[in-house]
């Protein structure tokens, strides 16, 4: 083989690799920034109970999505006054619906009660850089009897 043909494979062979390369980086970001979607047909937990199946990103998208349902049915709430406690995630069945469990307690040390929300919410893409595109399934919070008046 000449000189010029090996150049010509080796030169292939690196666009080659720098290709497949950039395209499994970008199925690493597009997964690191994404919900995960099991198609298994039952609920799957994704964080709590010894379960850790989400990235740092994706942990802090569903504190923000708890955080502005909690805002929206109870609030609105200073977070900086609050200390995060425990998030659970549960993944439903169906396509797009998470559970979220999310504990948190007061800053205040004089009443420090854990205060608990459950939520459940579709979200219309998986893409969790466009979490504000959800709808509210279910709710309850124990925010809601610090907003009571009775």
């Amino acid at each position: 083989m000449d000189k010029n043909k090996k150049t010509a494979i080796i030169i292939i062979s690196v666009f080659l690799v720098l290709l497949l390369g950039f395209l499994g980086g970008f199925k690493f970001w597009e997964n690191y920034h994404s919900a995960p979607d099991y198609s298994t047909g039952k609920m799957v937990e994704l964080q709590g109970n010894g379960k850790n199946k989400l990235n740092s990103y994706q942990k802090k998208k569903f504190i923000e999505i708890a955080r502005d349902t909690i805002d929206e049915k109870d609030g609105p709430f200073e977070w900086t006054n609050f200390n995060n406690v425990g998030l659970n995630v549960m993944k439903d069945k169906e396509k797009g619906v998470y559970s979220i469990f999310y504990k948190v307690k007061p800053n205040v040390s004089s009443y420090r009660p854990t205060i608990t929300t459950y939520v459940t919410v579709k979200l219309d893409s998986n893409e969790l850089k466009y979490w504000e595109l959800y709808k509210i399934k279910d709710y309850t919070s124990d925010f809601s009897d610090f907003t009571d008046d009775d």
